[in-house]
């Protein structure tokens, strides 16, 4: 949460950012402050980051309300020397974490020390040839000519897959470039002020992935694909197109991927495969929509998730491992690639999928088989249903859940 502008009476610089680990009522956190900026903006470190520990701050939370107590340390106690009040939202509670930037990378570094933790990561400077420069919107027209591409057509920003408030419309490329980079548009199939997107598809798209040295080679010749994996493991390359302002729904991939900004700012929320529980799955997508204002008397788990977030810069990298949900949302008309490749044995993957979305295939026979148990369950009466319901939970936990996962999903459990 960011406090701004209402503080100054009280002699504390004019911005301070409080991270909050939980959200619980009457609960008290507290915390050290170690960066805050002054007056003038500048960044400073404050002398309570010292481990005197001589001034600190008390923040409590409750209905609604944050209580901000500055405390200086006397004669071994600590008093309070002022308080000040402020609304709380509840989704203001949700814990937002920074992706983490890494500069310079190359193979050897991204295999050793980014790769293995499993975790999304920002990857700066990392040469992606002259596409960076070269891909305006002429020139991106001009190379891409009149060869026709299916596009998502939407007449509001936020696209939503699983109610499909968009159509499928057939452009020239050169065409759809035009038009994804304008605001308002003379010509439209909905609306003057429609949004547009393009995922690129292969040749047969019922059986080949995208590749961008075949569906667009004159464009490949100026992306160059990090080499962070081995070449039998490439899956695709798949160009993606934006209309400024558009937003993605939440889902998660099977296979690890590589997002390339190359033209254009974009917004990433990511949410950990840890947190599944709380984004009200169908299938691999989530039905929050609204990730930032979100109506938590419908969807009142999701301020649970852990929100990771991170702004991408033109020639930007961001790894994203494979089951990490994902929300983009285009600050500015932009053209990125998605570069995908199987980290898991091959015959681990459905072979008729060219999309690369559908589950491992024992993932796959596991929630089938969970789709018959669960039927077989219906056949007892509810208190029934449920009292072995909680037995099979256990159950999946102490089999499958990583440790630190089953820990927090226990507490869940007894607080249901």
């Amino acid at each position: 949460m960011r406090v701004r502008n209402q503080m100054k009476g009280f002699g504390i610089p004019i911005t301070t950012t409080f991270w909050f680990c939980s959200c619980f009522p009457r609960s008290e956190l507290y915390w050290r402050a170690s960066h805050t900026e002054d007056d003038t903006g500048a960044s400073r470190l404050d002398r309570f980051a010292k481990n005197d520990f001589d001034v600190k701050y008390r923040i409590r939370i409750e209905t609604g309300l944050l209580q901000l107590q500055h405390l200086r340390r006397r004669n071994g106690a600590y008093s309070s020397e002022w308080r000040v009040n402020f609304k709380l939202s509840e989704m203001d509670c949700q814990e937002k974490l920074e992706v983490p930037v890494y500069t310079d990378v190359d193979r050897e570094t991204f295999l050793r020390d980014i790769y293995p933790l499993r975790r999304p990561a920002v990857l700066k400077r990392v040469p992606l040839g002259p596409c960076v420069r070269a891909w305006t919107v002429s020139y991106l027209a001009q190379k891409g000519g009149d060869r026709e591409v299916k596009v998502h057509v939407s007449p509001e920003p936020r696209m939503d897959f699983l109610h499909k408030n968009f159509v499928y419309r057939t452009l020239p490329f050169d065409k759809f470039i035009q038009r994804a980079a304008e605001a308002k548009h003379s010509d439209f199939f909905i609306s003057e002020d429609e949004s547009y997107y393009l995922r690129s598809l292969g040749e047969d798209v019922r059986k080949e992935p995208a590749d961008l040295r075949k569906q667009f080679p004159e464009l490949a010749e100026d992306f160059h694909i990090p080499q962070f994996f081995e070449p039998e493991q490439f899956f695709s390359s798949v160009f993606r197109i934006s209309s400024p302002g558009l937003q993605l729904w939440t889902h998660y991939d099977v296979m690890d991927n590589l997002l390339a900004q190359v033209t254009g700012r974009k917004r990433v929320v990511l949410y950990s495969p840890k947190d599944a529980l709380y984004l009200y799955l169908t299938g691999d997508k989530s039905e929050v929509l609204d990730i930032d204002t979100t109506d938590l008397q419908l969807y009142p788990e999701f301020v649970k998730a852990s929100r990771y977030e991170c702004i991408l810069e033109p020639g930007d990298l961001l790894f994203i491992p494979a089951l990490w949900f994902h929300n983009t949302l285009a600050l500015q008309f932009g053209v990125g690639v998605n570069v995908f490749w199987r980290h898991l044995p091959p015959e681990s993957y459905d072979k008729k999928d060219p999309y690369g979305n559908k589950d491992p295939v024992a993932a796959s026979r596991a929630l089938q088989s969970l789709e018959r148990t669960l039927g077989i369950l219906e056949e007892l009466p509810p208190d029934y249903q449920d009292f072995y319901a909680r037995r099979m939970v256990l159950r999946i936990q102490s089999r499958a859940y990583l440790r630190q996962t089953m820990e927090a999903s226990q507490e869940n459990l007894d607080t249901a």
